[in-house]
């Protein structure tokens, strides 16, 4: 199948949209009688080139325990780890509807928009895919929208979800969102045709032409969280993710979909230290479509053939969730591939390449103002070609489009990063999360101090990186320790399993009773913690039977004593 990555642009702001790619391989690349495949095993003596800051590691390497709490959303993907979408639940007060959607997380489009009933064509025809019908005459529109995608348009209604009497929540949390507007379309593109996903969660890098569009924006505003910002963590095929509950004991089994980790607000960052390596940050530049554009400086590349280091100059590069691979202009294509390759690569002279299965010691090393990350060839690595000619060679996901200046940096370089999106500083943190195992931690909530008076029953923020990891910091100690101090003891539901699309998918939500901050106490004395010890030099507690015995300080004793030795004197 001949596979080609195509970018669209919204009317009325020229949005960037995605292109998600299953198979990279196609069918027209010239045969390899005249390469030799040899020529790219990895070479032992070849000089080893030093580079400063490079937010790089070994997967040997564990990374950190996440908490699982209602601000870290799973994010789940296909068998071919082309896509990343998460689950939302659309109610109506009005009525008894509720349904489930799976939206594509999209940072290359700042309007989230699903499928109406009235959808059948492409990614609406495929089964399991739900469409939004509440059975309701009186939905009003607050405008419209049209999405262009080279040729294909998608268009539609934005609906305001309050002024409707709807509300959205995300699969494993109760935290609803009314104050949203999303857009509802009738038109499904073919590129989402085999996809069982019913639209996308698009998170642009600005609020400011319309904060009711933006998820994160209308988390902060709701005062759900501290921070407008959230995390990425794409989980690579040879990584192992351990879920355990609060007591560090094996909880139920992850989904077999299961595909990374979104974490909103301030406890993002918390985990920054606990992947090895420097983080790595680099402004995002103002733009009017409200990408998640950066500038590198310079980009490297080094191959397992020469000694040599090939360069680029300063490119703009917008990181986008929703391209499954790295898109290139068709003459940098060409050169980063020759570059890393050297003649050992073929391409059909259409933007799409092939490079020897057997590489090694090929990375690209992109420069940013704060340092440098690198991506070596096994991230970009496609499937193997099986047709006579083709042996031993694998589909390049690096890819070139003519007619987009631009990089767009998908999801194939983001697998190798923790990624933080700052809204409010306007910048990206990268750290290297090329690690060989992370830990999903089910934990008591979190709340902070400047929010216990909201409308929330739940999370602001999770704890710090140190109750991850015995060696590891926080970037916000203040923060980290406000949250930390304030917990509520709260317990996930029972867990229930849902039918979608062949998959079954996990679904926790959490419960939790809104409290004084005075009142707040650590249940979870089992485990590392950044919460404080209840245990100090004149008590301490500790559980008995699942019910609490608390041992008296002497120190009470001894109060009491007096107290009562008073009143008796007063009474005589």
């Amino acid at each position: 199948m001949k596979v080609s990555l195509l970018l669209g642009f919204l009317h009325l702001g020229a949005v960037h949209a995605l292109w998600p790619v299953k198979d990279f391989r196609v069918d027209d690349l010239p045969s390899t009688s005249d390469i030799d495949l040899k020529s790219n095993i990895k070479n032992e003596n070849i000089d080893t080139l030093v580079h400063k800051d490079v937010a790089t590691s070994s997967n040997a390497t564990e990374g950190p325990v996440f908490i699982d709490n209602v601000n870290l959303q799973y994010l789940f993907t296909d068998n071919a780890s082309s896509i990343y979408y998460l689950y939302a639940n659309i109610s109506d007060s009005r009525n008894e509807y509720n349904d489930q959607f799976a939206l594509l997380l999209d940072t290359g489009s700042s309007i989230t928009w699903l499928y109406n009933e009235t959808c059948t064509e492409n990614g609406c025809s495929k089964s399991g895919v739900n469409k939004f019908d509440d059975f309701s005459d009186s939905i009003v529109p607050e405008s419209d929208f049209h999405l262009s995608y080279t040729g294909e348009t998608v268009a539609g209604d934005i609906v305001s979800l309050e002024e409707n009497n709807l509300s959205l929540t995300f699969g494993n949390s109760r935290v609803e969102f009314s104050n949203l507007s999303i857009g509802l379309t009738s038109n499904s593109p073919e590129m989402f045709k085999g996809y069982a996903i019913s639209g996308l969660l698009g998170i642009s890098s600005s609020n400011n032409n319309d904060p009711v569009r933006n998820i994160v924006s209308q988390y902060y505003a709701s005062n759900r969280i501290s921070k407008e910002m959230f995390a990425l963590f794409l989980k690579s095929n040879n990584q192992t993710i351990t879920h355990v509950d609060s007591n560090n004991k094996e909880f139920d089994p992850l989904p077999n979909d299961f595909g990374g980790m979104v974490i909103f607000g301030a406890g993002a960052q918390n985990y920054l230290d606990s992947f090895p390596g420097k983080t790595i940050y680099t402004k995002v530049i103002d733009n009017d479509n409200a990408y998640w554009l950066i500038n590198i400086t310079q980009v490297d590349t080094t191959n397992s053939t020469a000694k040599k280091t090939f360069t680029f100059d300063s490119r703009g590069a917008i990181i986008d969730t929703g391209t499954t691979g790295i898109v290139l202009p068709v003459t940098d294509a060409d050169a980063l591939h020759e570059s890393l390759f050297g003649n050992t690569f073929v391409t059909d002279g259409k933007g799409n390449y092939a490079f020897p299965c057997n590489t090694e010691n090929s990375s690209i090393f992109f420069s940013l103002d704060d340092g440098q990350l690198e991506v070596s060839s096994s991230f970009f690595m496609g499937d193997s070609y099986d047709q006579p000619g083709l042996q031993g060679l694998c589909a390049s996901k690096i890819q070139g489009i003519d007619g987009y200046n631009n990089w767009v940096l998908g999801a194939s370089f983001l697998n190798k990063f923790y990624t933080v999106f700052d809204l409010e500083k306007k910048q990206i943190g990268f750290v290297d999360a090329d690690v060989s195992s992370v830990i999903l931690k089910q934990e008591s909530i979190l709340t902070d101090t400047s929010f216990v008076g909201s409308d929330v029953s739940a999370v602001i923020d999770p704890p710090s990186s140190s109750d991850s990891s015995e060696s590891s910091g926080s970037k916000d100690s203040k923060e980290s320790n406000t949250t930390s101090n304030e917990s509520t003891d709260s317990s996930k539901s029972t867990v229930r399993s849902k039918q979608t699309h062949s998959s079954t998918i996990l679904v926790s939500s959490a419960t939790s009773t809104k409290t004084s901050s005075s009142s707040i106490v650590n249940s979870d004395t089992s485990s590392s913690s950044s919460a404080p010890s209840t245990e100090s030099n004149n008590s301490k507690s500790h559980n008995v039977n699942n019910g609490t015995s608390t041992l008296i300080p002497k120190s009470f004793t001894v109060f009491m004593s007096v107290i009562l030795s008073l009143f008796v004197c007063v009474l005589i």
